[in-house]
């Protein structure tokens, strides 16, 4: 969690695409608990948008993973992030789009 914590920018918002969530902020995503993962491959990677300190990509992932009262989460999604550098120099995540998948992610 120090490591999730040291990438996110204090501004971090998850929005995610499908049901009816709302965004969260980072806060409260490091403080969700009963969520485990125990493996986590990247399938696809393409940076979309690059400027000096921002930087938008997109990356497909296909992950094992569960939450306590719910059990096995969706093992698809793709994700639009928007990363920023922070002053001293270093990479943060500000913002994710996140939407679940039916099946892995293909170009196509």
């Amino acid at each position: 969690m120090n490591t999730l914590d040291s990438i996110m920018h204090r501004d971090f918002r998850l929005k995610r695409v499908y049901g009816d969530a709302f965004p969260i902020g980072k806060e409260m995503y490091l403080s969700m608990s009963g969520v485990s993962a125990s493996k986590m491959d990247i399938t696809y990677f393409e940076i979309l948008e690059e400027f000096s300190d921002i930087i938008v990509l997109k990356a497909a992932m296909s992950m094992d993973w569960q939450q306590e009262g719910v059990g096995k989460l969706p093992p698809y999604a793709l994700v639009i992030d928007t990363w920023k550098k922070s002053e001293y120099g270093t990479w943060q995540v500000l913002s994710r789009v996140s939407q679940i998948l039916d099946k892995p992610y293909s170009e196509e």
